[in-house]
């Protein structure tokens, strides 16, 4: 070692590419220094242009031959340009006795990076990459580790797919970037491409496709999540946790669904399933996920069930789901429910529902659902003319739990110009606004002010109803 120190301080101010009889290398290797040891040229691949494989190989033989070294080169012969292939080529027979080639399986180095198991999902994307990068392999392991502490308790039902897309778009990143980036992926849509025709595609979406049919990709909402941590290390969790939570209440009734497409597998498939065992599995099924399923799906099942066997009373469970499908849903009439494709009885609950459901709003819900939201259910309307204008009085007076005059504001702006039972109601509350600018001088202020409704003429008649 003491030998070698005023070797390698000479080496990194020597000209190696030239390795003539008189630079400092050929000197040290004359006199002796280096002999009987073991070398490694490793990455050969990367060495520098000027550098020839040539030059590289004579030194080589020179260690070998003359100083009774033994010599090891380490390379990516996939990664060697053409005119070291040539070269390495035109030399191996001279130069090298023994050639392994290191050709470990996907698996074996996915062990290295996970000796304890590495997660099915990971496996499968790399095996569909046909990649054996352990750089890459232990990317992705920092990329899961980072959320896996961080989402896996938390939302425990959507880790096992934000995993695998965490393997997909690191791998994306670091091994297919020239084909393909993050941003391209994201913004790319899988099923437009594979519907697109043929000729309309040009080479980038090609590509892109082609990694996206190959690891089965197709972009989500939380995928930006992870595309933000491979690209700058970090990320805050907390802004993103809505996101991820509605994405993994979309998987779990996707789950829910897709398990009661099974079980009508067993009717429209094949012979082996009873009646029996069809109604049980339908039946038990209905009552634990009726809140999950769509009014259709539930009503059909309960449709079916009740030819098959009449005996069955499945009425509290169609019930439920009509009164979850009136609650989420804006309906005006059941005249608007063509699209449900559910027979007369279906649609008789549902006005049933929709009846009771307007008779027990308050004005106070009233007013919310017609002028405080974007969207808003016509029937409600009707429900608004039976009050009477000292009713609306009383509840503008009294009213402090919401915005009352936002809501008027925009109640007013909204039906201003409709006919019908919405001009009656509006006359209606404009009589008890007016009632209410005679009480004070600051109610006056109020009405004309933030309402912006005038006094009207002494001879003008107010909208009766």
């Amino acid at each position: 070692l003491e030998k070698i120190r005023p070797l390698s301080t000479l080496l990194r101010s020597a000209n190696i590419p030239l390795l003539r009889s008189s630079t400092p290398v050929a000197d040290y290797i004359e006199s002796k220094v280096i002999e009987n040891f073991l070398i490694c040229f490793d990455d050969l691949e990367r060495k520098e242009s000027s550098l020839t494989a040539g030059a590289i190989l004579g030194l080589v033989s020179q260690l070998k031959e003359e100083k009774s070294c033994k010599v090891i080169l380490v390379f990516n012969d996939g990664e060697l340009d053409a005119e070291t292939q040539r070269q390495i080529s035109a030399y191996r027979e001279k130069v090298v006795d023994i050639e392994l080639a290191y050709e470990p399986t996907i698996e074996a180095n996915l062990k290295i990076i996970w000796p304890h198991g590495c997660p099915a999902a990971v496996t499968d994307v790399f095996q569909k990459a046909e990649l054996n990068n352990l750089r890459v392999m232990q990317r992705v392991r920092w990329v899961i580790e980072y959320f896996e502490e961080r989402i896996a308790k938390d939302i425990p039902d959507l880790w096992p797919s934000f995993c695998r897309k965490c393997a997909v778009l690191t791998v994306v990143h670091s091994a297919f970037s020239k084909r393909v980036t993050l941003d391209e992926i994201l913004s790319t849509s899988y099923w437009k491409l594979l519907f697109a025709e043929k000729k309309h595609l040009n080479a980038g979406d090609e590509s892109r496709f082609e990694v996206m049919k190959r690891l089965e990709y197709h972009p989500t909402d939380e995928d930006q999540l992870i595309a933000n941590y491979i690209t700058s290390g970090f990320v805050d969790l907390m802004k993103w946790m809505d996101v991820l939570k509605r994405r993994q209440e979309q998987m779990r009734v996707g789950d829910i669904n897709e398990t009661h497409r099974g079980i009508w597998e067993r009717y429209h498939h094949s012979f082996v399933a009873s009646q029996s065992e069809f109604i049980d599995a339908q039946c038990e099924f209905l009552r634990k996920h009726v809140d999950d399923l769509r009014l259709q799906d539930v009503a059909a099942s309960v449709t079916f069930i009740n030819e098959l066997d009449p005996r069955i009373d499945l009425t509290s469970v169609l019930a439920r789901s009509v009164e979850r499908f009136v609650e989420a849903n804006k309906i005006g009439d059941v005249d608007d429910l063509d699209h449900l494709r559910v027979g007369p009885s279906i649609l008789g609950l549902i006005q049933d529902r929709l009846t009771l459901k307007t008779q027990n709003h308050s004005m106070k819900e009233l007013f919310v659902d017609l002028a405080g939201s974007d969207s808003w259910n016509p029937r409600d309307i009707k429900h608004m003319v039976a009050f009477t204008v000292e009713d609306y009085y009383q509840w503008i007076t009294t009213e402090d739990s919401v915005d009352t005059v936002g809501l008027l504001q925009e109640f007013l702006r909204r039906f201003g110009r409709e006919q019908g039972d919405e001009q009656i109601v509006i006359g209606k509350i404009k009589d008890a606004l007016r009632k209410v600018s005679m009480r004070s001088r600051i109610d006056q202020f109020r009405v004309e002010k933030l309402i912006k409704l005038k006094p009207e003429p002494a001879n003008a008649e107010s909208p009766k109803g």
